[in-house]
């Protein structure tokens, strides 16, 4: 059996289908889910309603170019939307 369920879009960069993922949730509740591709920091909360955690690339680069380095204040301000999730 697996340890997850890891869902993604259509094509890379492009986030999951989110009733494909409460779909999921209903079949296999105890099954955690992983949202695998685009995920930002605009949609995150949306799908933390029904994930349990996500994969997060392109969306921490600077200018959202897969070969360029991480920007930190990308993760910050991602990170930031994140926090005030767990908190309520």
């Amino acid at each position: 059996m697996a340890d997850a369920y890891c869902v993604s879009g259509p094509m890379p960069g492009m986030p999951p289908d989110i009733e494909e993922i409460k779909r999921i949730r209903e079949e296999v509740p105890d099954m955690p889910i992983i949202a695998n591709t685009g995920m930002k920091r605009d949609n995150i909360a949306k799908y933390l309603e029904y994930v349990d955690g996500a994969i997060v690339g392109t969306a921490f680069k600077i200018d959202e170019i897969t070969l360029n380095p991480v920007d930190k204040e990308r993760v910050r301000e991602f990170m930031k939307v994140v926090k005030s999730i767990r908190k309520s």
